[in-house]
C-alpha cells in the first residue's frame, strides 16, 4: 500500500498536495462567496468524521486549506490493496456515518477526499459551507453507490457515477443489490448484510466464497436470519453465540434505516414536528436529532433537543446574516440558567439594550460573546463601551480578539475622520470668494486634511485585515 508520501490527489473542486501527514488544498479566491475569511471558520472546528483543519489562509488570490492526517491513516483511493473484509467493513461504516445526510456541510465522496484506518475508521478532508465551492452534479444516492462500488471492487469512482454497472461485470449478487438500490436507506440495509456475510466467511477461514450460499443468503434482507441460523448449525457454540450477538446488534441499525427516507422528506418539507417524531421512533439520540435540525436551520428544534448547542446556533445565524432570527428563540425550561442568561444577552445585542449589555459586561468571560458585544456597541456608535470590551478581552488573555475589536474601532474612527474632512472641504468650497480672500488657502488645507484622513483610513483597514487573519488562525 502507498504511504502518505508526496503526491497529488484530484477532487471535484481542486487538487490536494500530500506530504507526509500534511494535506493542503489551494482554491481560487473568486470561487468563494464570503466577505470575511472568518465566515468560513466553522470548518476549523474538530469533528469526529473530519480531518483536523489546521489553518485557513488567503494568499496571492488563493484560499489555502491545510489539514492534518492522523497517524496510520491512508487515502481511501488505496483501499483496493486491503482484503475484502476490511473493504466491506469500511463500506458499511461509510453508510453508518451517512455524512451527506448527517453533516451540515457539503462533503465530497470522492475517495481521494476520504481517509481511513482499518477496520472502520473513516474521516473526510474537504467540507464546504454554502460560501465555499462544492459540486452538486450528482444526487446523494448516485454518489453513495459509486463510492461503495469503488471501495468493494476498485473500479474508478468517477466512471461509476455515470455507469455503476461497470463494477459488476461478473454479475455478483451482492454488488447487484447496491446497483439496484432505490434509496439511501436501502443501501444501508444492503451494506449491513454484505459486511456480515464477509465477516462470517472470515470467521470460518474460508479461502473462497460459497456462491450458492451467497445467492440464497442475500436474495432478500428478510432471509438473512433464516439462512444465518442454518449456517450457525455448522459451527461450534462459541461461534454461534458470537454470530447471534452480531445479528442482534443490527436490529437497532435496521430500525433506523427504515425511517431514513421518511425523516428526510419531512425535513425537506420543513415539517419539523413530524421529523422529530420519526427520529425518536428511529431511536436517534438527542444529539443526532439536533444535528439533523442544525443542517436544516431549524434553530428552535436544535435547542429543544440539545440546549448546549446554543453557541453553535448563534454562530450559524450570524454567518447566514439573519441575526433577527435570534429574537425568535427560546431556551427549554430544563436548560442551564447560564444558557438562558446567554440567550437574553444575545437578544439584548440585537435589540441594542445598552443598559443590559453594560450591566452584564463584568460577568461575561466567553471571548466569542464578548466580541459580539463589542461589535454591538460599535455598531451603535458606543466606542467607549466597545473599548472597555477590548480591555477585558486583553486582560482575559484573548489578545487576538482584543486586537481585532480594537482594529474595528480604529477603522470606524478613521472613517469618521474622513467624513468630517469631506464636510470641511465642502464647506470651504462653499465659501464666497468675493467676500473671503482666504478661500483658496482654506480649500487647499481642507483638501490636504482629507487626503491625510483617507490615507490613515486605508492604513487602519490594512491593520484590520491583519487582525482578522490572526483571529482566524486562532
Amino acid at each position: 500500500m502507498k504511504q502518505n508520501a508526496s503526491r497529488l490527489l484530484n477532487i471535484e473542486v481542486g487538487t490536494f498536495k500530500v506530504k507526509g501527514h500534511e494535506l493542503e488544498l489551494a482554491l481560487d479566491r473568486n470561487k468563494f462567496l464570503y466577505d470575511d475569511l472568518k465566515e468560513i471558520s466553522s470548518i476549523k472546528k474538530d469533528e469526529d468524521y473530519f480531518l483536523q483543519t489546521k489553518s485557513i489562509t488567503e494568499k496571492n488570490g488563493k484560499v489555502i486549506l491545510a489539514y492534518k492526517i492522523p497517524d496510520h491513516y491512508h487515502c481511501l483511493k488505496d483501499v483496493k490493496f486491503e482484503n475484502k473484509a476490511i473493504r466491506a467493513s469500511l463500506a458499511k461504516e461509510i453508510m453508518n456515518q451517512d455524512i451527506l445526510n448527517e453533516s451540515i456541510y457539503h462533503v465530497s465522496l470522492n475517495p481521494k477526499n476520504i481517509w481511513y484506518y482499518p477496520m472502520n475508521h473513516i474521516k473526510y478532508a474537504y467540507r464546504a459551507t454554502d460560501l465555499m465551492p462544492f459540486s452538486n452534479e450528482h444526487d446523494l444516492l448516485t454518489q453513495y453507490k459509486a463510492l461503495l462500488l469503488n471501495v468493494l471492487t476498485g473500479a474508478p469512482y468517477e466512471a461509476l457515477l455515470d455507469r455503476p454497472e461497470q463494477a459488476n461485470q461478473k454479475n455478483d449478487v451482492l454488488l447487484e443489490q447496491i446497483i439496484k438500490a432505490k434509496s439511501v436507506s436501502e443501501l444501508k440495509l444492503s451494506m449491513i448484510g454484505i459486511e456480515d456475510f464477509v465477516s462470517y466467511q472470515e470467521w470460518q477461514n474460508q479461502g473462497k466464497k460459497n456462491k450458492q450460499a451467497k445467492k440464497k443468503l442475500w436474495y432478500t434482507v428478510g432471509t438473512v436470519t433464516i439462512i444465518a441460523v442454518l449456517l450457525i448449525g455448522l459451527v461450534h457454540k462459541k461461534d454461534e453465540r458470537r454470530y447471534n450477538a452480531l445479528m442482534n446488534s443490527k436490529n437497532a441499525e435496521i430500525t433506523q434505516v427504515r425511517y431514513v427516507d421518511q425523516i428526510k422528506t419531512a425535513l425537506n418539507k420543513k415539517k419539523f414536528k413530524t421529523a422529530e417524531g420519526l427520529m425518536v421512533k428511529a431511536g436517534y439520540s438527542k444529539q443526532k436529532i439536533a444535528n439533523q435540525f442544525m443542517k436544516h436551520h431549524a434553530w428552535q428544534y436544535v435547542l429543544n433537543n440539545e440546549p448546549s448547542m446554543l453557541e453553535k446556533v448563534i454562530e450559524a445565524i450570524y454567518q447566514k446574516g439573519d441575526k433577527k432570527d435570534i429574537l425568535t428563540l427560546a431556551m427549554p425550561n430544563n436548560s442551564k440558567s447560564s444558557l438562558k442568561t446567554q440567550l437574553k444577552l444575545e437578544k439584548a445585542m440585537i435589540n441594542y439594550n445598552q443598559t443590559t449589555l453594560a450591566n452584564q459586561m463584568a460577568f461575561v468571560s466567553n471571548s466569542k460573546i464578548l466580541l459580539r458585544m463589542g461589535e454591538a456597541f460599535l455598531n451603535n456608535n458606543d466606542s467607549n463601551d466597545a473599548q472597555n470590551i477590548v480591555e477585558k478581552l486583553k486582560n482575559n488573555g484573548n489578545k487576538a480578539e482584543g486586537r481585532y475589536l480594537a482594529a474595528l474601532i480604529d477603522v470606524q474612527n478613521k472613517k469618521n475622520d474622513v467624513n468630517n474632512a469631506q464636510n470641511n472641504l465642502n464647506n470651504a468650497n462653499g465659501i464666497d470668494g468675493s467676500k473671503d480672500q482666504n478661500k483658496g488657502n482654506e480649500v487647499n488645507q481642507a483638501q490636504t486634511d482629507l487626503n491625510s484622513a483617507k490615507s490613515a483610513f486605508k492604513d487602519s483597514q490594512t491593520k484590520l485585515d491583519k487582525a482578522k487573519k490572526a483571529l482566524d488562525k486562532g
